[in-house]
């Protein structure tokens, strides 16, 4: 703080030695709903004392005017536009936050990370508290005042930057050109050592930024997947040696319970990126996170795709797919003529209602009134509470997580999505996973063990793990069959060999050994067996 200082402009007398930032009302006339907070951060680089100018907002408790209540601490201290005054003078609680998520990459690579949290932190920058689960000291209901609902987050780049400004200072650049690029990975140290091409090509327009790793279990799907992870994160060689310079923003993990953590970054590289963990299973909401989904549902209302259009539409879409005959209803803190109250009194407003238009500060004030110490709930058509399937729970649940987190230039590394999803589901999963990679210009590998999964792509997509018994080294194949779209049973058959496991062929040849003909096998067993296992029969009794 003692190195800190405000200023009424961007020209001064001189700059105390050591001066780390200096913050300048702005000198336009702009006010958010009657707020006017916006000013401009000067960052002194060390080295050089040149200083680089980031937009930001500065709360000031009981002052609306933030620009006012400065120039009067200049009148107060008789202090001219051309000198500095320590920004201690301020003497009231107040917040900061940098106007958009740039800004803390920005920062970042001019200071480093770990100075731009020390410099944030001591101006009570919000992202950077937020992400440390601490308030505000002397103003502990900020988050709910309408400085910050109103003003400081009324823009959604703003928003996003409040949500993800602390993670982005750990991660790379938020880079707006696409990564869908071809690159080979080359797994090395412990465990596989697979080598992987992975064809992201830019021309490929039909599901041409997810892959598959396919195989039978013990093969090293999910080890793959948690060397590409510390590959991604950019930690060392160790784990992979991937072909081209690659610059990802965050890798988003999703497994499920059982599994162990992917690995994390280990280094402090600028270069390196975040690696944030999530799962599937309905029974843990949240690994490393700690956001429950009326404060997801918040942040998808604020995040928009490559078109403009809002991510909360999409996840509208997909409720009214798969939960038709259930309606969404958002907790609320305030009371409303339109709110459901259930047997508690709490208050709750249907996700059409919370999403029905208004001007904007009405929109900012529905958002505030969210009650996020509570969940979701879902009515049916007589307003009566009803619990998800477990493949429902954990297919909203990915959707929230993959919609809330997703930013520009991400990896999606998705362990065994099947374990929790019915195979209708998988279909709208991967469609799903689909739009959120190209509104975000991402790119997603899975890891699965199932042929709902492998349909959904196409072949030049699709890695197979399969083990040769004679060598006994495992190669990682491509299927000779176009997959996208294919019948389960061929790809099956493609994939894991024989349909049918050799100890359930032999139990059901040891059944049927009595039968002399395959019409009295079908006679007898046609409705027990699948025309599959029992032309396996034939086939085989065919060579007797």
């Amino acid at each position: 703080m003692e190195n800190i200082y405000l200023s009424l402009s961007k020209k001064y007398q001189y700059l105390p030695l050591g001066t780390e930032i200096i913050i300048v009302p702005s000198s336009d006339r702009w006010n958010d709903f009657g707020f006017r907070v916006r000013i401009e951060v000067g960052v002194v680089s060390e080295n050089s004392q040149e200083i680089s100018w980031l937009p930001a907002y500065l709360a000031i408790k009981d002052k609306l005017d933030t620009t006012q209540y400065i120039r009067e601490l200049f009148k107060e201290l008789k202090k001219n536009e051309l000198e500095l005054i320590p920004f201690k003078r301020i003497g009231l609680p107040y917040a900061l936050l940098l106007f958009e998520s740039q800004q803390y990459s920005l920062m970042r690579n001019l200071i480093g990370s770990d100075n731009s949290k020390k410099l944030l932190e001591s101006l009570n920058d919000v992202s950077v508290l937020a992400s440390q689960q601490k308030k505000i000291s002397g103003w502990e209901d900020f988050f709910e005042s309408e400085v910050f609902t109103e003003a400081m987050t009324r823009a959604s780049e703003s928003y996003f930057a409040y949500r993800r400004g602390a993670d982005v200072l750990d991660s790379n650049d938020w880079y707006e050109d696409d990564v869908q690029k071809n690159f080979n990975v080359k797994l090395v140290g412990e465990g596989p050592k697979f080598e992987f091409n992975f064809n992201f090509d830019s021309s490929n327009h039909l599901r041409g930024r997810i892959a598959v790793i396919v195989g039978k279990n013990g093969l090293g799907k999910t080890e793959s997947l948690r060397k590409l992870a510390g590959a991604f994160a950019g930690s060392d060689v160790k784990y992979a040696q991937i072909s081209r310079d690659l610059s990802f923003n965050q890798v988003l993990a999703f497994s499920h319970v059982g599994h162990k953590k992917l690995r994390k970054r280990k280094n402090k590289n600028i270069r390196s990126a975040a690696v944030r963990q999530f799962t599937f299973n309905p029974k843990i909401e949240r690994i490393q996170h700690r956001d429950g989904f009326a404060r997801l549902l918040v942040d998808i209302a604020r995040t928009f795709d490559d078109h403009g259009r809002p991510f909360l539409f999409l996840y509208k879409d997909i409720l009214e797919q798969e939960l038709g005959h259930l309606t969404v209803y958002v907790p609320m803190k305030n009371d409303s003529e339109d709110a459901y109250a259930d047997s508690k009194g709490r208050k709750y407003l249907s996700l059409s209602k919370w999403m029905r238009a208004g001007g904007e500060q009405i929109k900012l004030q529905r958002i505030s009134g969210v009650d996020f110490s509570r969940n979701l709930i879902y009515l049916d058509a007589d307003h009566k509470p009803r619990k998800l399937s477990t493949g429902q729970h954990a297919f909203l649940q990915f959707s929230l997580n993959a919609l809330a987190n997703a930013g520009p230039a991400s990896v999606f590394l998705i362990d065994e999505p099947e374990n929790f999803l019915h195979p209708n589901l998988i279909s709208q999963f991967m469609r799903l996973l689909n739009q959120i990679l190209k509104a975000t210009k991402s790119i997603a590998i899975i890891a699965t063990h199932s042929p709902f999964v492998v349909r959904e792509v196409q072949s030049e997509q699709v890695h197979v793990l399969d083990f040769d018994p004679e060598s006994g080294v495992t190669r990682v194949l491509k299927p000779r069959l176009q997959t996208l779209g294919a019948n389960v049973s061929s790809i099956s058959t493609e994939v894991f060999g024989d349909e049918l496991p050799d100890h359930l062929m032999q139990e059901i040849l040891e059944i049927v050994d009595d039968s002399n003909s395959f019409e009295s096998l079908l006679d007898k067993y046609g409705c027990e067996m699948s025309v599959e296992a029992l032309m396996k029969i034939r086939k085989i009794r065919a060579f007797e």
